[in-house]
């Protein structure tokens, strides 16, 4: 994989890491926080916080889809697997990450609900317990496997890991409205 590809996989996942980041600001801080959130917006934070917990799957689910899809190379931990196979146990680290129950589940979650409407899913009374299912410390495992794989192929290659993405303070921003 030419450096370019590898950094754009890099800042593939730092996006998905900054979101996940950020989603665990505002929501994973306690009742109280979303309370607040609540009182002061309505629906607004209800849908961001799906939509913060859906795209972070489907970033996660582009990360480890395959190589190929018909006809298309998709940039993914499959085409940096497939272009390094002989390269430091690319082969079983990435088998490692694919199979995990934690990545399992995202993508499951991700091929039910966002990518397919499952059909049986769809009619059950309230679709959203299907995430349920995806517990965070899932998308935290899956992340963490994530960055292992990308930076240790990093350090393989001798190839220098840009800085995260930087997340805004939650805090210091609902401070300014009197509310943390």
């Amino acid at each position: 994989m030419n450096p370019r590809d590898l950094l754009r996989l890099i800042d593939s996942f730092h996006i998905c890491e900054a979101d996940w980041d950020l989603y665990q600001q505002l929501f994973m801080n306690g009742p109280a926080r979303a309370n607040t959130l609540n009182s002061l917006s309505g629906p607004l934070f209800a849908a961001i916080h799906l939509c913060l917990i859906e795209i972070t799957f489907v970033r996660i689910s582009k990360l480890t889809d395959g190589r190929k899809t018909g006809k298309n190379l998709n940039l993914t931990l499959d085409a940096l697997r497939e272009e390094n196979k002989r390269g430091f146990g690319m082969e079983e680290k990435y088998k490692e990450i694919i199979e995990s129950a934690a990545v399992e589940k995202i993508r499951s979650y991700r091929n039910k609900i966002i990518a397919h409407s499952d059909l049986a899913t769809a009619q059950a009374p309230d679709p959203s317990t299907e995430l349920g299912s995806v517990i965070h410390n899932n998308v935290t495992m899956a992340l963490d496997y994530i960055r292992a794989f990308l930076y240790e192929y990093c350090n393989e290659v001798g190839q220098s890991i840009p800085p995260p993405r930087p997340v805004p303070n939650i805090d210091e921003f609902l401070a300014k409205f009197n509310c943390a």
